[in-house]
């Protein structure tokens, strides 16, 4: 089953804007489930765990992407 990638970041954003930050990486995961080599899900992904706080979670996106 193909995922509406419109659909999802659309929610993604929204959850951002409201500051649901773990939601809008639920949302972003199921992106980079169906195209793993999504650089750019990836690095919002590592912005929002920055923008969290989670050092760690955010460095290890960022390395996965580098």
């Amino acid at each position: 089953m193909a995922v509406d990638k419109n659909k999802i970041t659309a929610a993604a954003q929204k959850y951002t804007a409201r500051g649901q930050f773990e939601k809008a990486i639920a949302e972003y995961r199921k992106l980079v489930k169906e195209d793993p080599n999504d650089i750019r899900t990836w690095l919002k992904m590592g912005d929002l765990y920055t923008r969290m706080g989670a050092r760690k979670e955010a460095t290890d996106t960022y390395l996965r992407v580098a």
